[in-house]
């Protein structure tokens, strides 16, 4: 038997798993707390690697999902903001302390090829897979087939101006250092943050703001509104310019269920050029897509 193990790297946390290269099968998983500096934290990437291949009685196959664009040699451009003390040459660091090499790419691309390979978007041929968290990012896979681009920045989605945008908007400060990000409008930490600044009772998630909205708060109904416009708008450009058979969402807004059907809606009425094909699905496999996807990082077709 043949087996992929996959790595998902966060600032709290990171998982392995281990998946039959055939049927997709899970056959181990472990999560640890990611630890604080870079000596444990590679030491410990190592002993999760080495503890699932003993207790598969194997040597696997090794992909890896970090946050942050990844260079084609492996490298960082510049340190996730998660993990500051991540060092640049760190899937280098893996592969000597392994001796083998290993494969890696950031979050939203693993994310887009589990879903690809064996989640919502398995039957298309062209998918768009977004992750709309504290964050936004998005990914293009083709025939299975992750679409990197010249520059290796394809799918960056989140840090492009925001379409039919105010002035206000367009000012808004974006963490990545430009203004008027899409993220600005449509990341989870940014939608809460323009409903507490305004309500008299702050809460902590966009999913409570949608409850409020369901029951008539009309300051929660405004923000979920805005956020359904921006999004929709925001999916637009991509359709405009790539018309994927299917996007599929994932991350912590992907269980606002209001997207499925407004979303497209506000997209037809934008376009105002006749009806539109518009499939937005929920990712599959939720919070697994991302270490499915560093799995997947060793098919073939890659």
């Amino acid at each position: 038997m043949s087996i992929n193990i996959g790595i998902d790297v966060g600032g709290t946390k990171i998982e392995i798993i281990a998946l039959d290269s055939e049927s997709g099968k899970e056959l181990y998983r472990q999560r640890i707390n990611t630890p604080d500096n870079y000596p444990e934290f590679l030491s410990s990437i190592i002993k999760m690697i080495l503890t699932a291949e003993k207790e598969l009685k194997t040597t696997a196959t090794v992909g890896i999902s970090i946050p942050g664009i990844v260079n084609r040699d492996k490298t960082f451009n510049e340190t996730p903001s998660n993990l500051p003390f991540l060092n640049r040459n760190f899937a280098q660091d893996v592969e000597r302390e392994l001796q083998r090499e290993i494969r890696m790419e950031n979050d939203a691309r693993c994310f887009a090829l589990s879903e690809a390979i064996d989640g919502a978007a398995k039957d298309y041929n062209v998918a768009y897979c977004i992750i709309i968290g504290t964050g936004v990012g998005g990914s293009l896979v083709v025939n299975r087939q992750i679409i990197k681009g010249a520059n290796n920045i394809a799918g960056e989605w989140g840090h492009i101006p925001l379409p039919f945008a105010s002035q206000e908007q367009l000012s808004t400060q974006c963490g990545c250092g430009r203004k008027g990000c899409i993220e600005t409008q449509v990341s989870g930490k940014y939608v809460l943050q323009k409903y507490n600044k305004l309500a008299q009772t702050p809460i902590h998630t966009v999913g409570d703001i949608r409850k409020l909205a369901n029951k008539g708060d009309e300051l929660a109904s405004k923000i979920m509104n805005d956020f359904y416009n921006h999004l929709a708008s925001a999916l637009l450009d991509i359709i405009v310019v790539v018309d994927p058979d299917i996007i599929v969402v994932g991350g912590g807004c992907s269980r606002v269920e209001e997207i499925y059907e407004k979303v497209p809606e506000i997209i037809e009425k934008l376009w105002n050029r006749g009806k539109m094909n518009i499939n937005i699905k929920k990712a599959m496999h939720g919070d697994s897509s991302g270490v499915r996807g560093a799995a997947w990082l060793w098919k073939e077709n890659l």
